[in-house]
């Protein structure tokens, strides 16, 4: 089989240099589905607590993000660091926690542990939040977390319990 000879100068490309592009010369229209249109994203380190049976807000755990499209998805990343803790004689420390798409729940995640030999207990975890949402809307959407607790055995549901403890929030505007 013969070989053949390129030479360098001779290949051509349509590539256009960054100093070629305007601000306009690519839209999210151009760009395939599943393309990441924008990101948004909090982390904190804050501590807060939730001791009654109510939600309520997660200190630092709200983003807003604009869809640019009604056929966008939004990819909901998190990590939550939740505690709960109760008293000696308390068998199942149930706490919640929930996102909300402004004022609608679209996701919860649990955190429960029992105990079995009459002392008090303390768990402490990052606990996942992975979820795909379809609002179809261009309008802006405010996602946030909140937390309570669901036994009567907790003390309290707290977020960032300890000090090395970071809570992480992303959204990801995916073209649809």
């Amino acid at each position: 089989m013969p070989l053949s000879k390129i030479v360098a100068n001779s290949i051509t490309t349509n590539a256009v240099g960054a100093d070629a592009l305007s601000s306009s010369a690519i839209t999210s229209g151009d760009l395939p589905s599943d393309s990441v249109l924008q990101m948004v994203h909090t982390s904190t380190t804050a501590f807060s607590t939730c001791t009654t049976t109510s939600y309520s807000d997660i200190t630092g755990m709200s983003l807003s993000i604009t869809p640019s499209s009604t056929s966008s998805k939004i990819f909901i990343y998190a990590a939550i660091n939740l505690s709960v803790q109760g008293t000696a004689g308390a068998i199942d420390l149930h706490g919640a926690c929930r996102l909300l798409r402004d004022s609608t729940e679209i996701y919860k995640n649990d955190l429960r542990t029992y105990e079995f030999n009459g002392d008090a207990v303390y768990l402490n975890v990052a606990v996942p939040f992975i979820f795909v949402d379809a609002p179809s809307t261009t309008s802006s959407i405010t996602y946030k977390f909140q937390g309570k607790e669901v036994s009567s055995g907790i003390t309290s549901l707290d977020v960032n319990a300890e000090g090395t403890n970071r809570s992480t929030f992303i959204l990801q505007e995916i073209a649809g």
